[in-house]
């Protein structure tokens, strides 16, 4: 094979050293992903460089040590059948454990926070670095829905939208933000009141009481919850009509999904602030003082 071909084959291993340690590293991979397309290229190719920089290093090293032995026949083979140079094979092994101890070094940072506690680091280490990578990306985040809608599921929060039509939704969110680098077009949510604002107050009516069919529902007893991630998974619980009867119904049908276009404001509901706001009485509308017309400022004096 010709050198400069060699040579190029080299340089696109090194890398994809450098994509290779963003794949294993979640909370390096959120803050690249969302960039243009020329600053995620310069994140890998400086990951790349990075690995490279130590690869070389561990090459030279290896070389001088392990002239002869085990270490030095696999490297001879390796060489060999892929026609790579040491440091650039190095580069490719190295990346990835790179990775692995920047997301522990993440969880480190992060193991007080609440989403990342629940996970057990011997249990399930890699939901606990993927979480404590999400947790970060988010504490470092200046976009205010990112952060709110972090917040809810976290803490199991109701979210108020409004959307563009005026009308209102409270409900749970479904889901967590499993990359909250990208955003995505729509939000489900499983409503607990809807309503509408009025047009003249602003204020926000909610007669629709979801709340009073879910306290209706009985679940049913099952092995092992359904996957939320599974568009197609199946969670049947019995609904109680009012003359007695009960009904089939798969609670993973009760959601409701809006557009992000549509929404005008979201907010996180509280019960409290909301009621303090309804017992609020708007103050009166200040009428405008006009020189004509009936409660003009000429009719008051001739009436005076």
């Amino acid at each position: 094979m010709d050198e400069s071909v060699l040579k190029a084959f080299g340089v696109s291993v090194t890398v994809f050293g450098g994509y290779f340690f963003l794949r294993t590293s979640p909370y390096r991979r959120f803050l690249a992903e969302h960039l243009r397309t020329d600053r995620f290229a310069l994140h890998v190719l400086g990951f790349a460089l990075l690995s490279y920089a130590f690869s070389v290093v561990i090459a030279s090293i290896t070389e001088r040590e392990f002239k002869s032995g085990w270490v030095h026949d696999i490297l001879g083979t390796a060489k060999e059948y892929t026609r790579l140079e040491t440091p650039v094979i190095f580069t490719v092994l190295l990346a990835p454990i790179l990775g692995i101890f920047d997301s522990i070094y993440v969880t480190l940072r992060m193991h007080r926070d609440l989403a990342v506690a629940q996970h057990s680091f011997w249990k399930r280490p890699l939901a606990k670095m993927r979480a404590a990578a999400a947790a970060r990306f988010v504490l470092k985040c200046d976009d205010a829905a990112t952060r709110l809608l972090y917040r809810a599921t976290i803490y199991r929060k109701a979210l108020m939208i409004t959307l563009k039509s005026g009308k209102v939704y409270v409900g749970q969110p479904v889901g967590g933000l499993g990359d909250p680098s990208v955003r995505s077009h729509s939000i489900k949510i499983i409503p607990l009141y809807s309503g509408y604002r009025d047009a003249v107050t602003h204020k926000v009516e909610l007669p629709t009481k979801y709340r009073m069919i879910v306290s209706a529902v009985q679940l049913r007893e099952k092995e092992e919850p359904a996957n939320p991630e599974d568009p197609l998974a199946r969670d049947m619980a019995d609904l109680k009509m009012k003359d007695g009867e009960r009904v089939e119904i798969d609670m993973q049908d009760m959601g409701v999904v809006i557009l992000w276009s549509e929404i005008q404001s979201l907010t996180i509901y509280d019960d409290g602030i909301y009621r303090a706001f309804q017992t609020m009485v708007p103050p009166p509308e200040k009428s405008r003082l006009t020189l004509f017309g009936k409660d003009g400022l000429l009719a008051r004096l001739f009436l005076s």
